[in-house]
């Protein structure tokens, strides 16, 4: 992965906050997708023998169409590729190269679980569901990775593996809410619009009502206990009080569940199903939001030397840049460049606009450009008639480039030999070591 190492940039101190943030919103788009995908593809075939039409409805449930397969199931992937692997650059950790892998396995589960769909092929159906397991599996195994830093030097394996109980316990963990979360999109689906005259349909919206709700309180059993082991397993260093928060967050949403789908199954509707889809939601948003504040926690000494290290290699480039600019001559396109963002809008060579032509003011400094520099790096008042002109910003290499363009526009020649080849001041106007100026010119 020597290719995706040199396409990531590592990111600045500022920029890891922002990281924090879309990796865990990037997890939850894949993994409530495919979770989604695996509970009803396998409900699907396990309905297939006794209920038909009840299996090709749940196998119809995913969206169906590609689209969804590339936004939710192919791209937070991918970006977690780049994202994941610019949070870890250089702290020996090839999470990036681990996703990239696993990308192909979700590819291929797309092709067969799209055949499966439109054509009903059980062996389709099945290799699809294998292929996204495997891909489910590993995808969490390398989230969970990044809370053992201590692991990582001996990890070389192509996937991560059975480095420890946690991963294991944490797939089951991710199982459990994606039955939740997939009886409430049962629900949600009702098999469609069902013919209210038709025996077959009453009996498949039934059928459904009690796969969906049955899933709903199977995933509200089984997670706790998980949750406990898993909280058990991990890490000391990332057990904090938000990993614990949010563990409490998803047992209060279990609960709510379970109450909703009991209240569904003894009334024998499903008007509940939109609240179960969004505790069901919030629980696999929970479960993403916890891992990354474990990850956080325990990778808090890596991140931080990639801090230094990035910091490190910002302040070598910038160092490179401000010596070729030091050493560079004065450039007239970058003088015309300063004229257009900065001083066309208040200045023109012809006419009067909020300041003097140029084709006035620019003869007078004729003979003498380090004068005219100096007036752009330094404006003063000169002449009452016209308001003050503010200072630029500019480095004094920037406004040397400006009184080149200005001249050979004006007066067709400019000697750039008096600026030298290093005249260029490292200060900016209002910077500390840059001389006094006003804020005022003609």
């Amino acid at each position: 992965m020597g290719v995706l190492e040199r396409m990531i940039l590592a990111p600045l101190p500022a920029q890891l906050p922002l990281l924090r943030l879309l990796i865990p919103l990037l997890a939850f788009a894949f993994l409530a997708f495919a979770g989604v995908m695996i509970v009803s593809t396998g409900a699907s075939l396990l309905a297939r023998p006794w209920r038909p039409s009840v299996a090709r409805r749940l196998r119809e449930l995913p969206f169906g169409g590609p689209a969804p397969w590339i936004v939710f199931g192919l791209a937070p992937p991918a970006g977690l590729v780049f994202l994941l692997s610019a949070s870890l650059a250089g702290a020996g950790l090839d999470a990036g190269a681990y996703l990239a892998r696993i990308l192909a396995l979700a590819l291929a589960a797309f092709v067969a679980l799209r055949l499966h769909a439109r054509r009903g092929h059980p062996a389709a159906g099945l290799i699809g569901l294998l292929f996204l397991l495997g891909a489910a599996f590993h995808f969490v195994a390398t989230l969970t990775l990044v809370t053992f830093p201590e692991k990582w030097a001996r990890h070389a394996a192509p996937l991560p593996f059975l480095y420890s109980i946690q991963p294991a316990v944490q797939f089951k963990l991710f199982l459990a809410c994606s039955a939740f979360l997939s009886g409430a999109a049962i629900l949600l689906s009702r098999g469609g619009r069902p013919d209210p005259e038709s025996v077959a349909d009453r009996d498949d919206e039934a059928a459904l009502r009690r796969v969906g709700c049955g899933l709903i309180l199977g995933g509200a059993l089984v997670a706790p206990p998980l949750l406990v082991w898993d909280l058990y397993t991990a890490p000391d260093i990332s057990l904090t009080l938000r990993v614990f928060g949010s563990a409490l967050l998803m047992l209060g949403l279990l609960l709510a569940g379970a109450i909703l789908a009991l209240t569904m199954l003894r009334r024998g509707h499903a008007r509940h199903a939109t609240a179960a889809a969004i505790l069901g939601l919030a629980l696999l948003g929970t479960l993403a939001y916890r891992g990354q504040a474990a990850r956080a926690d325990a990778a808090r000494e890596p991140e931080r030397m990639v801090a230094v290290a990035a910091e490190a290699r910002y302040a070598a480039l910038v160092a490179e840049q401000e010596s070729r600019y030091r050493t560079d001559p004065p450039d007239e396109a970058l003088g015309e460049r300063i004229y257009r963002e900065r001083c066309s809008s208040c200045h023109a060579f012809e006419r009067r606009l909020v300041g003097p032509p140029y084709d006035e003011v620019v003869p007078k400094y004729a003979g003498d450009l380090a004068a005219l520099a100096e007036f752009i790096l330094n404006p003063r008042r000169v002449d009452t008639s016209y308001p003050p002109m503010p200072s630029q910003g500019l480095r004094a290499r920037e406004a040397q480039a400006a009184a080149i363009f200005l001249a050979l526009r004006v007066t067709g020649e400019a000697d750039a030999s008096v600026f030298g080849p290093g005249a260029s001041s490292e200060s900016r106007s209002g910077e500390p070591g840059a001389p006094a100026r006003t804020e005022e010119g003609p």
